[in-house]
């Protein structure tokens, strides 16, 4: 056994397997997932095609690619074509495939009688399968981990209709844009930016960014802060209560509890379907908003609807005028929204001359709660 010496004067002969173990491994891409191969930026037409529907022919078009390491093309102005003359109604899938077998050439001798040593051949060919239920499966083998086998690249996919049509194609092509190194893509955390590790800048296992002037957690604030000289000023907790500035961020929420199609009037009752029973958080005021002038504001009976508040009356201004009203005072114009058995029924105070058209909104404004 010993070990053999590449790409040195006095080296053995360099083979197409090292080459292309060198061309993979430069592109930083996975071994067996869909970027195994792509087609390169602008070289020809980039494997492109032409669907034609009059021959009913799907056309390849010239252009450069390579997969797992082994180079391949269709020269320029060159095409190849697939006849699917034969396949209404088919789901078909155009790939390329290359090949790498071993051809043992133990015991052959050349003219001079000198054996001739064993090699890889590698042929490429564009293929197009098809099959009745689904796009049909393409095997693959990673022709640089097993060296010897087929490996598959697919481009396009597409269904021809019972009139023999390809219809809408789907792009499966992986393109490799010049001057893009693949591995940037999935840097582990030891790698360095700016001088810094990644993983001293962001988590590792999640899309949250350390120490920046946003807090890390976007969707629950978890407590962190900024840095330098305002260290931690905009420490968030979990219920939006910033204990370093002693206030709590108000969150808005808005239901529709009327739409534009129907009109509530005086002294009626009108019920509420899919708002919710429960809020998260103390509500701390609450508005009417909706069209055709009519707006209102209010205030809660109770101090919070998760605490099983009964009753939110607000006045209205309505038909050009703002009126208030109350138990008892008939000529006000005002909605008790009531909230009991999980629905909302809202109560229309004032006679029944008057008319609310258009939408209406309610809005809540909530401090506190898990947001």
């Amino acid at each position: 056994m010993s070990i053999r010496l590449i790409r040195c004067n006095n080296s053995d002969p360099v083979t197409p397997f090292d080459d292309a173990v060198i061309f993979h491994s430069a592109k930083g891409h996975d071994y067996t997932g869909d970027k195994r191969g792509g087609v390169f930026y602008k070289v020809y037409d980039q494997l492109g095609y032409i669907r034609d529907n009059v021959n009913h022919k799907f056309i390849l078009r010239s252009g450069m690619g390579m997969l797992y390491g082994r180079q391949f093309e269709i020269p320029e102005n060159e095409n190849l074509e697939f006849s699917v003359t034969s396949l209404a109604g088919k789901y078909c899938v155009v790939y390329v495939e290359v090949t790498n077998e071993f051809v043992d050439m133990t015991g052959e001798t050349d003219e001079n009688d000198e054996p001739i040593p064993s090699y890889d051949q590698v042929t490429v060919t564009a293929q197009l399968v098809y099959a009745t239920d689904g796009y049909p499966t393409i095997g693959n083998t990673d022709i640089i981990a097993n060296r010897y086998g087929t490996a598959t690249m697919e481009l396009y996919r597409f269904q021809v209709s019972a009139q023999g049509e390809i219809g809408d194609i789907i792009d499966r092509r992986y393109i490799y844009m010049p001057g893009i190194a693949e591995k940037a893509r999935a840097l582990d955390g030891t790698a360095i930016v700016n001088n810094r590790r990644l993983d001293n800048l962001i988590y590792s296992d999640k899309d949250l960014v350390r120490n920046t002037d946003h807090a890390y957690y976007a969707d629950r604030a978890t407590s962190l802060g900024l840095t330098g000289n305002s260290v931690n000023r905009n420490k968030i907790d979990d219920d939006l209560y910033l204990p370093n500035r002693g206030a709590h961020i108000v969150t808005c929420k808005m239901y529709q509890i009327k739409d534009a199609n129907t009109t509530w009037t005086g002294g009626n009752t009108y019920t509420i379907n899919g708002f919710p029973y429960s809020i998260d958080g103390k509500i701390i005021h609450a508005e009417i908003q909706g069209g055709d002038g009519t707006a209102a504001c209010g205030y809660f009976l109770d101090d919070s609807l998760g605490g099983g508040i009964s009753k939110l009356s607000l006045a209205l201004r309505c038909n050009g005028g703002y009126k208030t009203g109350g138990s008892g005072d008939g000529s006000g114009i005002y909605v008790d929204l009531v909230f009991t058995d999980y629905k909302c029924k809202a109560t229309v105070h004032g006679t029944n001359s008057v008319h609310i058209y258009g939408s209406l909104y309610l809005v809540l404004y909530i401090i506190g709660g898990s947001a």
